[in-house]
């Protein structure tokens, strides 16, 4: 629901805005306490508490839900809770999972999303990956992370990433320029964007997609901010691929998210002489696995056509392919194009297979011959389609 029309919300609404203000995220503790009390007891309970020593109690005392609100008026944003028909189904499994991040025990999904963007938290999420690493990234890094970016998006994944410097940035210019989607999760209140320098970025990005955040307008980046809003993006992607990370990176929260998650960790080898792949490769010793392409990616998360929906019928554009035809159909690029001879070295299948397969997929519109004889995949419409035969 819009935050413009505040007048409008219910008690429910308010006291999780309310809270989304003076609680940290991910709070074990209070996540506890809605075990027992309602959303809106809890916050009434705090508003009116006597306690100069608990600090949610002064917050609350010193909280304006109305001049929290004002700091993001005409910008249209929209505040979202569980329940909400656009809550993404992703996030409910937080609840039941507990971490202790640097000393801090966390759990629970997001009491609320801050959402300003062209799309819906379940539009967007609903075929996601998530792509992290580290801010002091090299050039190989951003590179990889770019177009990892792009070719996801041009498969229609949404990219998602937290908007900082480095990796996180590259992954968002990447799925911007294929005129694909992307989604920034900030530690932040949504009153500014952060980091400064990335400002121009992030609009970007929430013209093509979305900038959402679990905390109020007006509040400032900080550790458990950040510690925090990892596990969102472990959470809403079907995997979490790990580009570049030192030993210490912040970006292997992310990753220690994803396994508690039972999310795939895809991880992007680099240099063993390289200090910013060290927490990367660390990661393949422990839970990860190595990727090395977009297709290695592709296959790690599983079919990249929707699931149907129960009661609806039709078939996904690569039903009916024969073991072959899905073969080459793999190991064709979304961008660019690779020759029938690479294909065939690829897949180990005779160069005449290959080329018929090729055809046949063509006839299909599942993929098309570019320039000097390459070939990629395409994704069409499904009025353009051929009915295939019974044979």
């Amino acid at each position: 629901m819009r935050v413009d029309d505040l007048h409008l919300w219910s008690d429910e609404r308010r006291a999780r805005a309310a809270l989304t203000g003076i609680v940290e995220p991910a709070s074990a503790g209070l996540l506890a306490q809605l075990q027992h009390y309602s959303v809106e007891e809890v916050w009434t309970a705090l508003r009116e508490s006597k306690d100069g020593n608990s600090l949610w109690a002064r917050r609350a005392a010193a909280l304006n839900l109305e001049r929290t609100v004002d700091l993001v008026h005409g910008k249209e944003v929209h505040f979202l809770i569980p329940g909400d028909p656009q809550w993404p189904q992703a996030l409910p499994p937080l609840d039941g999972i507990k971490r202790t991040v640097q000393g801090i025990e966390m759990q629970g999904q997001p009491l609320g999303l801050w959402w300003v963007g062209e799309e819906t938290p379940r539009q967007a999420f609903e075929r996601a990956v998530s792509i992290v690493g580290s801010r002091a990234s090299t050039s190989y890094g951003e590179r990889v992370a770019s177009d990892l970016g792009a070719e996801l998006a041009s498969e229609g994944f949404t990219v998602v990433s937290g908007g900082a410097y480095g990796i996180d940035a590259a992954a968002h210019r990447g799925a911007l320029a294929s005129g694909g989607r992307t989604v920034a999760i900030l530690a932040n209140g949504l009153d500014s964007f952060y980091p400064r320098g990335n400002h121009a970025l992030l609009d970007r990005v929430a013209s093509a997609g979305a900038v959402v955040a679990e905390v109020a307008p007006g509040i400032r980046p900080h550790k458990v901010g950040f510690l925090a809003r990892n596990r969102i993006i472990a959470a809403v992607g079907r995997g979490v691929v790990l580009v570049e990370a030192a030993h210490r990176s912040g970006a292997l929260n992310t990753a220690n998210w994803a396994e508690a998650m039972q999310r795939p960790l895809l991880c992007i080898p680099g240099s063993i002489y390289s200090a910013t792949s060290a927490g990367v490769h660390g990661q393949l010793r422990k839970y990860g696995t190595l990727v090395a392409t977009t297709e290695h990616v592709l296959t790690e998360l599983g079919p990249i056509e929707a699931d149907p929906l129960p009661g609806c019928e039709g078939d996904r554009p690569t039903d009916g392919l024969t073991g072959n035809q899905l073969l080459v159909r793999e190991a064709l690029p979304s961008r660019g194009g690779m020759a029938a001879a690479a294909v065939a070295e690829t897949t180990g299948l005779p160069y005449p297979q290959v080329l018929a397969a090729l055809g046949m997929l063509e006839l299909e519109g599942l993929a098309e011959e570019v320039a000097d004889g390459r070939w990629r995949v395409t994704r069409p419409k499904p009025s353009a389609r051929r009915p295939r035969s019974a044979g």
